[in-house]
């Protein structure tokens, strides 16, 4: 993959994009009130480079899944078993194992299916360099937001994503903790969109990206991308990363063409491993 001018090799983008993803999404959990924390469950397992998040109050794989299995190290027989006994020690029954291309070894998506989890869905990881970013129209107004925003930005993030209210306080703890960087996008006076931009380094997650149903297709996204981009770089950030549902030709994915004409790249698609349905 060539981002920007910048050449990667697939092994590379793997481990860029994935334990980015992993990283945010720990400080993520990490930064929860310790309330919501324990209503929601929340658990962070590290197993060498692979993470593992987990929720046992939400049980839907967005929040229970591992990311960055057989990335950057094979992984073994003995990895997956603990990962997997993360979920049932915990009695969560809906999550997902998600698998880069460059995972390893051959076998692992044998060790899997001998498991019980299929292939199912596939999300698009994407990736871009520093390059210029283009301005994209949107009546949109974009502001950070501080920790005086954060109740509001919890509740805008819950809402666009259609949680229930728990999730609040959880979206509205990442708010001016340490790398992050959140945003809110405003029709008038009011609060409409969210996103958010975790730093290291050189590297940039962006996530969060939410809309509440009223205002969505307007461009707040477009705009929220642009602004989280343009800081970035005024940060020092070489490479960004995100992800969104992979497309498919008959429901088309809003999410990433937003980040295509941002100057997103797909570095791939990632599988989604979920438990077999009973039957």
């Amino acid at each position: 993959m060539t981002t920007d001018g910048h050449g990667l090799s697939t092994a590379e983008v793997a481990e860029l994009v994935e334990f980015a993803e992993a990283r945010a999404w720990s400080s993520f959990y990490h930064s929860a009130p310790t309330a919501t924390a324990d209503a929601l469950g929340i658990h962070v397992v590290t197993n060498g480079p692979t993470t593992a998040l987990a929720m046992a109050g939400a049980p839907f794989p967005l929040v229970n899944r591992v990311i960055g299995l057989g990335v950057g190290a094979p992984a073994t027989e003995g990895v997956v078993d603990e990962l997997l006994d993360v979920y049932g020690g915990l009695g969560v029954k809906d999550f997902a194992v998600q698998i880069a291309e460059a995972a390893g070894p051959s076998e692992l998506t044998r060790w899997l299916d001998e498991r019980d989890l299929v292939a199912g869905g596939a999300w698009a990881k994407t990736c871009r360099g520093n390059g210029p970013v283009s301005a994209l129209q949107s009546p949109s107004r974009v502001e950070r937001a501080s920790q005086l925003d954060a109740d509001t930005f919890g509740d805008v993030a819950t809402r666009g994503f259609e949680m229930p209210e728990v999730f609040g306080p959880l979206f509205g703890g990442l708010v001016g903790k340490p790398d992050w960087h959140a945003y809110l996008a405003y029709d008038g006076p009011a609060a409409i969109a969210t996103g958010a931009m975790y730093v290291m380094g050189d590297v940039a997650w962006l996530g969060m990206g939410s809309t509440v149903p009223a205002h969505r297709r307007r461009g707040a996204q477009g705009a929220l991308l642009a602004r989280r981009l343009e800081d970035g770089i005024d940060l020092g950030c070489r490479w960004f990363v995100t992800e969104t549902g992979a497309e498919d030709p008959d429901r088309p994915n809003a999410s990433l063409r937003n980040m295509l004409r941002s100057g997103f790249e797909v570095a791939y698609l990632r599988r989604n491993y979920t438990p077999r349905p009973s039957v």
